[in-house]
């Protein structure tokens, strides 16, 4: 299939649309559900006296409720990062048919992935700043989520290996564990920061679980309905759903539902 005809067909917002709208319930189902959570935690903290407040011109914000909200907005867009230019690698590798390009390519390729994970990082920063902008997640939350994200991408990169039995993810999933690994295993760990490290991964654990249902559900009912197609790349078709996930948040958020709800 030719680009204009996968370009033609996910931007007809007559299958786009109906696609959109099943994912934007499916997401309001998941940030009821983290709101929810958000707010038992924040009458938990109440009750014990441990909630944190920023104060804001009209109302007082309980930190630690909208820091777990956008702990999940930190999630998809790291993942979003992540997967675009992963997507783009596989594209580059496996659709492109350019013999000069695959000449520089076989010879670079390694390298290109680096530098596409570095660049996935300021990617990931620029979502943080444009789309959303996350005013109440610290720098340690913030990176446990990153980890997380790397785990979550892992796992995605597992399943099209194994289910659709492609070989073409083993050097990509090499580096991510490694990636894993480096960052809970770095040359001058200490068993402090490692517990710290495993204990931000262990209370982000409900985060990872809803970023895998939410995305397993919108990936299985686009290739159902057959608005995500195999044929352009389990991968991409995961990335477009992605990308549906995000301006759903950036919707929500603009819409003020989870402050008006946390009030």
């Amino acid at each position: 299939m030719e680009f204009q005809e996968y370009a033609e067909h996910y931007f007809d917002l007559e299958k786009a649309g109906p696609y959109f709208l099943i994912s934007f319930l499916a997401l309001l189902a998941v940030m009821g559900m983290i709101i929810a959570i958000a707010r038992f935690k924040k009458g938990r903290d109440t009750r014990s006296g441990e909630s944190k407040y920023a104060d804001l011109p009209r109302h007082p914000i309980d930190i630690r409720s909208f820091s777990f909200i956008e702990s999940f907005y930190e999630m998809a867009f790291a993942s979003t990062a992540v997967l675009l230019l992963l997507s783009l690698y596989y594209i580059i590798n496996d659709r492109i048919n350019l013999r000069t390009v695959h000449r520089i390519w076989d010879t670079y390729k390694d390298w290109i992935l680096v530098a596409f994970l570095m660049a996935a990082m300021v990617l990931n920063r620029i979502f943080d700043r444009v789309l959303v902008r996350l005013r109440y997640i610290d720098a340690k939350q913030r990176s446990s989520i990153r980890l997380l994200s790397s785990i979550y991408v892992i796992l995605i990169l597992l399943y099209i290996c194994f289910i659709y039995q492609s070989p073409n993810y083993g050097t990509i999933i090499i580096y991510f564990v490694m990636m894993v690994i480096g960052r809970l295993f770095y040359f001058d760990v200490t068993w402090d920061g490692f517990r710290g490290d495993m204990a931000g991964l262990w209370k982000n654990l409900p985060i990872l679980f809803l970023m895998i249902a939410y995305s397993a559900f919108t990936v299985w009912y686009g290739f159902f309905t057959r608005f995500l197609w195999k044929s352009n790349g389990v991968l991409v078709s995961t990335l477009i759903a992605h990308l549906f996930m995000d301006i759903g948040i950036v919707i929500i958020h603009h819409l003020r539902i989870p402050r008006l709800i946390l009030r």
